[in-house]
């Protein structure tokens, strides 16, 4: 059952998920690394105060290769076993492009 809702659930993601390479992203001036990252969202682990599902979010991603610090707006997709799910409403173009990059690596 575990495998059948897993593959279900995997090709429903519009993105491809990453875990390389780990992402630093600012937000509320605290630094969190990714647990895996895509086009469409971030997970990071153990975020420093409560959310809930739907909670909107600014921050900071680190250079993406020789890309500069660009900002992101977010909003809580999930929350399970401390790891929030962020969907991203709004990135520098710059750092979606640098993200898309990876894509094929």
């Amino acid at each position: 059952m575990f495998w059948k809702n897993w593959f279900r659930r995997r090709d429903r993601r519009k993105h491809f998920r990453r875990h390389v390479p780990v992402l630093t992203l600012t937000i509320e001036d605290n630094k969190y690394r990714t647990v895996d990252w895509s086009l469409g969202g971030f997970a990071i682990r153990d975020f420093h105060r409560s959310l809930d599902v739907g909670d909107k979010l600014r921050g900071g991603i680190a250079p993406i290769g020789s890309e500069g610090h660009g900002e992101f707006d977010v909003r809580v997709r999930n929350i399970h076993e401390g790891i929030v799910g962020l969907m991203l409403t709004d990135i520098s173009s710059a750092n979606f492009l640098a993200m898309g990059g990876f894509r094929s690596r």
